[in-house]
């Protein structure tokens, strides 16, 4: 029996949930036994993918070696051309079973599902219709990009908040876009020697806009204005072109020992295992991975009410969500769950219980290997996990 042969277009990044994503894809490609080759375009040299790669046997392509972006244009319809002329070369050496496409760039390789393959993209995000394009340029699109998906070109997305907006913008047809609920892997088990002699309310991200770091040090400031709440720590960890502008604004009310902004960190599983409350307060958020990350550790979330944040976190059961523009909400929901020790242990072995159930690495391997077999052949039974 030959292996299942794929061809797959990764935009990944250095931290993030398409990261997190794509090192899950590796390893569920090793487990199927796959062969695997992978177009790097973007990346820059990156150890820990470099390894897992080397680890599991998979052929690596640069895209400036004969397979560099050609410059027909960035803007609609030039980006199809573009990347079918530069990629239609690859696609035929390659002459996969399934081109399989994850991106957290909404429509970024698009221009590869035209080549007639069967094809599988991943979109992390979701598009965001821009009302100032005019009407008939916004319902070109949205034909085009609905052509593009058939019985051989499915997308799968995070949530179902994300597949309500693509399948608005992109016309993508009912039976080829699906939602698969991401994974952190499996639940970690607390580990009693830890011992918290600090409140810590924990955010992980991107410092951003949509991310709504400057309401999240303005929450900060008022729970820590509050009576016997002096001694809390607030602390994210990411980078981002808002990082020193927080770092500054902190720093300029002498708080930048209780209100941290850590940058980047590739290691972050202590961190979940020292805090005492998750907390993101996002403007958009396609599903939040780091949520899912913080409830396998068995934290309580507080989130904001945007995106498939609400599909996460169970109101009231794993922790709060809230309209993240009321600061006032958010800072008393904080102030309940940092003075609250028998709380915080049933939020968050609800937490635990929910991700256990609903977002198992089991769970996510099954489902994704079903689907990429139905794209080849109606039956899924050919490739199994071993």
């Amino acid at each position: 029996m030959s292996k299942l042969k794929i061809l797959l277009f990764a935009q990944y990044g250095k931290m993030g949930g398409t990261r997190t994503y794509f090192k899950q894809l590796l390893n569920l490609y090793s487990k199927l036994g796959a062969r695997v080759t992978i177009l790097r375009t973007f990346e820059d040299n990156d150890p820990e993918i470099d390894e897992r790669i080397i680890e599991y046997g998979f052929t690596v392509m640069e895209a400036v070696n004969g397979f560099g972006h050609r410059h027909f244009g960035t803007r609609f319809p030039l980006h199809i051309f573009r990347e079918w002329v530069t990629y239609r070369k690859l696609v035929l050496k390659v002459s996969p079973d399934i081109i399989v496409i994850s991106v957290g760039l909404p429509k970024l390789f698009i221009g590869v599902l035209p080549m007639g393959r069967k094809s599988l993209y991943i979109l992390h995000t979701s598009p965001q219709d821009s009302q100032s394009e005019p009407k008939w340029k916004r319902m070109v699109v949205r034909f085009a990009y609905g052509l593009f998906f058939c019985k051989t070109s499915w997308l799968i997305t995070v949530s179902d908040h994300a597949r309500k907006s693509i399948a608005q913008a992109w016309a993508v047809p009912k039976d080829t876009l699906h939602v698969v609920y991401s994974t952190m892997g499996d639940v970690i088990h607390a580990d009693e020697n830890i011992q918290h002699k600090a409140r810590i309310v924990l955010t992980l991200g991107h410092v951003v806009h949509y991310k709504n770091p400057f309401g999240w040090i303005k929450i900060a400031k008022q729970v820590l204005a509050t009576p016997n709440f002096s001694d809390v720590q607030f602390v994210w960890a990411g980078e981002g072109d808002l990082l020193e502008d927080c770092r500054n604004a902190v720093s300029a009310e002498g708080l930048e020992h209780t209100i941290k902004f850590l940058g980047l960190k590739q290691e972050v599983a202590t961190y979940y295992r020292l805090c005492t409350v998750y907390f993101q307060p996002s403007y958009i958020e396609t599903l939040g991975l780091s949520v899912l990350d913080a409830m396998r550790n068995g934290r309580p979330c507080i989130v904001s009410d945007r995106g498939g944040l609400p599909e996460v976190v169970e109101d009231g059961v794993c922790g709060w969500v809230v309209n993240p523009d009321d600061l006032t909400l958010m800072s008393k929901k904080l102030c309940a769950l940092l003075s609250d020790v028998e709380l915080q242990a049933r939020m968050g072995e609800a937490a635990k219980s929910t991700y256990a159930k609903r977002f198992n690495a089991q769970a996510w391997e099954r489902r994704m290997a079903d689907i990429h077999m139905a794209i080849i052949e109606e039956e899924s039974t050919k490739w199994r996990l071993h």
